[in-house]
């Protein structure tokens, strides 16, 4: 059982998705315009952790996948996380919108074209030497005209300053957990470019009692033009 895998199955309420009503109001004001642009979107929502955002955006009717590494958050979302295990496998197996994988470039070949790609509260458990190959992956499951949207912790949040003078304080056990700011310096490389950018304070009142800042960056592919 791996480090996720053990906080999806704890009985406890866990600090994502809408279990922090502030942060959840401030996401979906963020999320809203992207979600209305056009209709019926193909959407991927990578690390869907609660699968409350997955859940969100089919209300407004577009078609929404899901990557997650977490076998017990997948099958809490598909509902059957007290089931027989044959009865798992076979819901994760008949199920082709939901993928398990580490890494955007593992994903099923279905698993392409897409309008939008949401990748929330994810990147900044990932080490830094890794956003290379996860902005490439994200790149090329995206249409040419699609945007990718990613948040993380800000240089300045609170926990990562503690952090920083502290040992032991993440109750996260064997999780990186790090600043996004320096995916900036990784997006030309990847033929990719920010067109918005926000931070967001909220009060989290579930795992560190303190103030937050998370950062969100909407990415698009850059324009390639052929010189003859």
């Amino acid at each position: 059982m791996t480090s996720w895998d053990s906080i999806y199955s704890t009985k406890h309420t866990v600090p994502f998705g809408n279990n922090i009503p502030e942060l959840w109001d401030k996401e979906i004001n963020f999320l809203e315009p992207y979600l209305t642009s056009k209709p019926n979107q193909k959407i991927l929502d990578y690390g869907f952790g609660t699968g409350d955002m997955m859940k969100y955006m089919k209300i407004y009717g577009h078609r929404v996948y899901g990557a997650e590494e977490s076998i017990v958050a997948i099958d809490n979302y598909l509902g059957v996380a007290n089931k027989h295990y044959i009865i798992k496998t076979l819901s994760r197996f008949f199920n082709r919108q939901i993928a398990r994988t580490d890494l955007p470039e593992k994903l099923p070949n279905n698993f392409s074209q897409f309008d939008l790609i949401t990748c929330i509260g994810v990147l900044h458990h990932v080490s830094p030497v890794l956003y290379s190959s996860f902005l490439e992956g994200f790149r090329n499951k995206m249409k040419d005209d699609g945007k990718l949207i990613i948040a993380g912790w800000d240089d300045n949040d609170n926990f990562l300053q503690s952090k920083s003078s502290k040992t032991n304080t993440s109750k996260m056990t064997n999780m990186n957990v790090c600043s996004i700011n320096q995916i900036e310096g990784k997006l030309k490389a990847n033929c990719l470019k920010i067109v918005d950018t926000d931070t967001i304070s909220f009060h989290d009142n579930i795992m560190y009692k303190m103030d937050r800042l998370l950062r969100f960056y909407v990415i698009e592919k850059k324009k390639l033009y052929l010189h003859r």
